[in-house]
């Protein structure tokens, strides 16, 4: 077996990139996935957490009440459409997630410290899933045989069997693209498994499927390059949110590569505490209380005295007023 390369730079993942899919040719398509977490298993949200036996019960329910929290939602019957509906929202299903760019894989890897990313040849999956030498994305809403099924469409049974309670389903998972069902869904592409639940990287050979580590050390660095490439929140996801998160960053401190045992340097804050009483209420040196002497500024204190004398002249020309 390969060894995973550690990948310290955008450079250098690019040509781990080109040199292990120099065998599948140029034009073959070559999909990626970003784990933030290197050691997640390569398998759907469905199949961690223990949800899978509510597949059906999960599918049903976003089906039944989708439609009250959308505008435009599929026809009931149109399985195919409702499952990248549901995987869109975040419901967990089969479908595993993958971009055929290589900067939106490395984008979600980075998010946090340790990052992996995982490069498939999607048709040579497809291949191992037809068992023979078709190399070709299946339509997942065509069964050309929907009575016998005496054509094999590995796609139509693994998205009948999310559908069917596990009735129907090959044993590999195959690579489809989606209905389109949404404007992010453009450039998404998918994986979904079948009656086989283990990690995609228990199911095949590294010769169509590659993994990449990147150093801990390096991830700021290259999320600092992937920014100066155009790759940010509002790009991957273009919509509010994307936007709202791609603001936040861009003034927000970068975070470290791991938690920060002592506090950053303290400065003299809007109350007139200087460093060293600060230090001392971090450390629970002093006490931990708000109630420090500190003197009122003489101005306010003089503008206190006035307005009371005013006041209380006011008073007395009235009570002389109402006498007379």
């Amino acid at each position: 077996m390969n060894a995973t390369p550690i990948i310290k730079g955008i450079e250098e993942f690019f040509a781990a990139v080109r040199k292990d899919s120099s065998a599948w040719g140029s034009n073959q398509p070559k999909w990626f996935r970003g784990e933030p977490k290197r050691n997640t298993a390569l398998v759907p949200t469905l199949y961690r957490g223990g949800l899978a036996p509510h597949e059906n019960e999960l599918l049903q329910m976003f089906r039944t009440r989708g439609p009250g929290y959308h505008d435009v939602v599929p026809s009931r019957d149109h399985t195919d459409q409702w499952l990248f509906l549901a995987r869109h929202a975040g419901l967990p299903t089969r479908l595993l997630d993958w971009s055929e760019a290589a900067l939106i894989g490395l984008y979600f890897a980075l998010k946090e410290d340790s990052p992996v990313i995982w490069m498939l040849n999607p048709l040579e999956l497809n291949a191992l899933s037809y068992g023979g030498p078709v190399r070709e994305f299946p339509l997942v809403w065509h069964d050309p045989d929907p009575i016998c099924h005496r054509v094999h469409n590995p796609a139509v049974q693994n998205l009948r069997g999310a559908w069917e309670n596990e009735g129907p389903g090959d044993p590999l998972p195959i690579a489809i693209y989606p209905t389109y069902v949404h404007p992010l869904l453009r450039r998404s592409c998918f994986t979904i498994h079948g009656k086989n639940k283990s990690g995609l990287d228990t199911l095949v050979s590294p010769s169509i499927l590659r993994r990449y580590v990147v150093d801990p050390a390096s991830r700021q660095p290259m999320i600092n390059e992937l920014t100066l490439l155009g790759i940010t929140h509002s790009v991957v996801s273009p919509n509010l949110d994307g936007l709202a998160a791609e603001l936040k960053a861009r003034f927000l401190k970068p975070s470290a590569t791991t938690k920060i045992a002592h506090p950053a340097p303290l400065r003299r804050d809007a109350r007139g505490r200087d460093d060293r009483v600060r230090e001392e209420l971090a450390t629970g040196a002093g006490p931990m209380t708000n109630h420090h002497k500190e003197t009122a500024p003489l101005p306010a204190l003089v503008w206190a005295v006035v307005f009371t004398i005013l006041l209380v002249a006011a008073v007395a020309i009235f009570v002389l007023v109402l006498i007379r």
